[in-house]
């Protein structure tokens, strides 16, 4: 499957994988190239400012560090049971 382009990506929460672009800035360059299961965090209720792309906790980008993604496969039964333990 080819990768998309972060602009198609889904808005509302769903968990996707990414792929990271290069990264220049010398703090974050070791996240360059690397693929991510991410979720976008949505807007801001006030005045509706992106929230940007979870990594993991601490860790939100914008889509100017996004190269591209691909959906997730389908869970099973057992995966759902597991993620549902894990919250």
């Amino acid at each position: 499957m080819s990768m998309r382009p972060i602009s198609e990506a889904p808005r509302d929460g769903t968990e996707i994988l990414v792929l990271t672009g290069e990264i220049e800035d010398p703090r974050w360059a070791h996240l360059s190239s690397r693929r991510f299961v991410a979720r976008n965090m949505g807007r801001t209720r006030n005045i509706g400012l992106e929230l940007g792309w979870a990594l993991y906790p601490g860790q939100a980008i914008g889509d100017e560090w996004l190269a591209g993604w691909w959906p997730l496969p389908p869970l099973t039964d057992e995966t759902a049971k597991a993620r549902a333990l894990c919250g």
